[in-house]
């Protein structure tokens, strides 16, 4: 009886694993498409009248099917929306457009004060391919808020944004392939991402978790006559944080100072690989400044211009590998509790001394002047800058939009890291061993040697034959 009893429960649960397996997948929910114009509202979206306004007050009502989000499509065309409360998101939600040049959302009119914003994300929100305007003045607008509540993930990929005061407040913000133009990108963000992206940022003092840039270009803020404005990003360790990532590759700042710790108790670990800094803006010049406690690796980077008190400034911890460091001013500050460590590096300043302190030179570096302390025994001095014989600021076949300088025919940085083995940190030139690029992307070395600096002279292969 008991045998018996068991395999009629073993069959009754191969059957019911057997109904599982071969149950449909759930049906996803239908994308809601907005087919008017006009910011109306009657809380019904339907093939003939389903306003945007229609549209999300839809979706709330939804639940999301197979934990996908629910969708909604604005076909191509000129689009209103100027509310004088937040419109909440309350289901995880994706509204697409044509493109931004196609479907245009103007939100001009709208009456919410800033943090507030004109959607309230209360779950995650992304927004596709939509351009979105206002009219404003001054800029008030904010389209995407978190304010009051849990920060909320808010994606904007392939959007543009003309005359707002940011894209969002408080919230956990991504944004791909977007063009910012305004005074701001983002309010007090609780972490932040852009990727290809345009973007203007205030002087302003934020405490992200994390803060990342890959292949984009970060400028001051918008005047009112179109022109950019100075700027310095204050990032600070929120409560006391340990080590607060600040990843920065492939991306351009100008006119954009950088203080990276040092005034919260804390400490920001910020990693820039071939990027570009240009210290000095159209209000003059601006720092990169490592704050106490905190550490800076610049990897296969540009700085340049700068001023007096230094273009890189270090009260921290700075560790700099093929940088190429051309300043107005001092190239490197290093306070009396700071550290600076240097290896097949160009430093150069064209008035004045290269550093204000003694550095610690790992060899390989190219260094204008004897201010930098001790030279390393491959250590090569130069009288000045124009020594140097390096191209003006430019990509050079840079797939990413940060600037450099290539060393010219005759320029004493041209081949001189002999090559070594796979685990040489200088030149390695075994593949298997992961072999050393460039800024570019470009394999090193390319001729005898390794060059010094961020970019490696590529050279043409002899002719076959």
């Amino acid at each position: 009886m008991h045998s018996r009893f068991w395999k009629i429960v073993a069959l009754s649960a191969v059957v019911l694993v057997a109904g599982v397996a071969c149950a449909p997948p759930p049906t996803l929910n239908e994308p809601l498409v907005v087919t008017t114009n006009a910011d109306t509202f009657d809380g019904v979206c339907d093939l003939t009248d389903c306003s945007l306004r229609d549209a999300v007050a839809a979706s709330n009502a939804l639940a999301p099917a197979a934990g996908i989000p629910n969708r909604i499509t604005v076909p191509a065309g000129a689009y209103t929306l100027s509310p004088s409360t937040p419109i909440e998101i309350l289901k995880p939600l994706i509204i697409t457009g044509a493109g931004a040049e196609l479907t245009t959302l103007d939100v001009t009119g709208s009456t919410i004060a800033a943090p507030s914003g004109v959607f309230d994300a209360k779950v995650a929100f992304v927004l596709n391919g939509i351009g979105v305007i206002s009219t404003d003045s001054p800029a008030a607008d904010v389209l995407v808020t978190c304010e009051g509540h849990e920060p909320r993930p808010v994606s904007l990929f392939n959007v543009s944004t003309i005359g707002l005061l940011a894209t969002s407040a408080s919230c956990n913000a991504t944004l791909v392939s977007t063009a910012v133009s305004g005074p701001a990108t983002v309010l007090t963000p609780f972490a932040f991402s852009a990727s290809s992206s345009t973007l203007p940022f205030p002087s302003t003092t934020i405490t992200p978790v994390r803060f990342s840039l890959v292949s984009s270009t970060i400028t001051g803020p918008s005047a009112t006559d179109g022109s950019t404005q100075n700027a310095t990003i204050d990032i600070q360790a929120p409560d006391g944080a340990v080590n607060i990532p600040v990843d920065i590759a492939g991306s351009r700042l100008v006119g954009v100072g950088l203080q990276l710790g040092g005034t919260n108790p804390g400490k920001v670990t910020t990693n820039a690989l071939s990027s570009s800094f240009g210290m000095t803006g159209p209000d003059g010049p601006l720092s990169f400044t490592v704050g106490t406690g905190s550490i800076a690796k610049l990897v296969n980077s540009t700085v340049y211009a700068g001023g007096p008190a230094g273009a890189l400034r270090i009260d921290g911890s700075l560790i700099a590998e093929s940088l190429t460091a051309t300043t107005s001013g001092p190239a490197i500050a290093t306070s009396a509790g700071g550290t600076t460590t240097v290896r097949r590096s160009v430093l150069s300043s064209a008035s004045g001394a290269t550093c204000t302190a003694p550095i610690t030179s790992l060899g390989y570096n190219i260094v204008v002047g004897s201010s930098c302390g001790t030279a390393a025994a491959t250590d090569v001095p130069v009288a000045n800058e124009a020594a140097l014989a390096l191209g003006t600021l430019d990509r050079w076949g840079n797939p990413a939009p940060s600037l450099h300088r290539l060393p010219l025919v005759g320029s004493p940085l041209l081949d001189v890291i002999p090559p070594g083995l796979s685990t040489d940190p200088d030149c390695p030139t075994d593949a298997s061993g992961g072999r050393s690029i460039d800024a570019r992307g470009i394999l090193r070395p390319q001729g005898t040697g390794c060059d010094i600096g961020a970019l490696e002279v590529e050279v043409a292969p002899p002719p076959a034959g």
